[in-house]
């Protein structure tokens, strides 16, 4: 489901749900033209952090596990220096920003996910540019420890990499409308990477 810019009609609470992440999207901007800084995180730091609900920088959750707080994403090499993907873990949305300055942050794209999909969403982004290990992805996908999750994989690899594989596939058509895809690394993991450009 691709939300489009908001319409005059569109209720107070859904520009209440959208302000925070205008705010988040303008201060982060502004830190990254002054000093540089980018969130992504290097290849050692990206294996615990990439656990949606163990970010010690996000620690309450709400009733369904998911964190309350948003998580700001500069992906180089995915979207243009001018964007920023922000993802609302606990409404299970991504929504990409453009900002142009001068002028308020400009919504390009924006998805609701399912909870499955928003659970593989975030340890794969934050893996980014790496590819994000099937344990991690089944850890927090099945909301248990890295170890119980790499026990599972020994153990019954091929019942273990079901769900994951089923989510996967359904995150697809959601992260299609970001210009971005999932690539499979054998016997490793998965990769979050831009769509290649249609050949005309």
């Amino acid at each position: 489901m691709l939300w489009a810019h908001p319409s005059s009609s569109s209720s107070e609470q859904g520009n209440d749900l959208l302000q925070p992440c205008v705010e988040r999207v303008r201060s982060l901007l502004c830190r990254r033209r002054s000093d540089g800084v980018s969130s992504v995180r290097p290849r050692e730091e990206y294996v615990s952090a990439c656990l949606p609900m163990r970010n010690s920088v996000h620690e309450a959750q709400d009733g369904e596990g998911f964190q309350e707080g948003l998580l700001d994403l500069t992906l180089e090499g995915l979207f243009p220096a001018n964007q920023t993907l922000v993802v609302n873990p606990a409404k299970r949305t991504a929504t990409l920003f453009s900002h142009t300055p001068g002028r308020k942050p400009k919504i390009v794209a924006q998805h609701q996910f399912s909870p499955n999909g928003m659970r593989v969403l975030v340890p794969l982004l934050q893996a980014y540019p790496h590819y994000c290990p099937y344990d991690v992805l089944l850890a927090s996908l099945g909301s248990m420890s890295l170890d119980d999750a790499r026990r599972q994989m020994q153990d019954m690899w091929e019942i273990a990499i079901r769900p994951v594989r089923r989510t996967i596939t359904g995150l697809k058509g959601g992260l299609r409308d970001f210009g971005l895809q999932v690539r499979s690394i054998w016997s490793a993991g998965y990769l979050v990477e831009a769509r290649a450009a249609k050949r005309v």
